[in-house]
């Protein structure tokens, strides 16, 4: 497993796993992620422990790169607020 960062970013066409809280339980058909505008594929989702949710997705080969690229995260219709970004 590897940790990104500035310095490191995840590469498009990578798979990365996020950590969300507050989906409830949910299929991943009922979740899409966004990097900038461009979504990605969701993957699987897994509960590694309660309360929490990994999402593994695929970041499109078309995704902006860099240091702070805006991610989203809908589950069943609601989006999470701005303000994460993945470098």
């Amino acid at each position: 497993t590897q940790i990104n960062s500035a310095d490191k970013p995840a590469e498009t066409g990578s798979t990365i796993g996020l950590y969300i809280t507050g989906s409830g339980t949910t299929r991943a058909s009922s979740v899409a992620v966004r990097f900038g505008a461009v979504e990605g594929r969701v993957l699987a989702l897994s509960t590694p422990q309660p309360g929490v949710t990994e999402v593994k997705v695929e970041i499109p080969l078309r995704a902006s790169s860099g240091s702070a690229v805006p991610v989203a995260v809908n589950v069943a219709g609601v989006w999470s607020p701005a303000g994460p970004t993945l470098a």
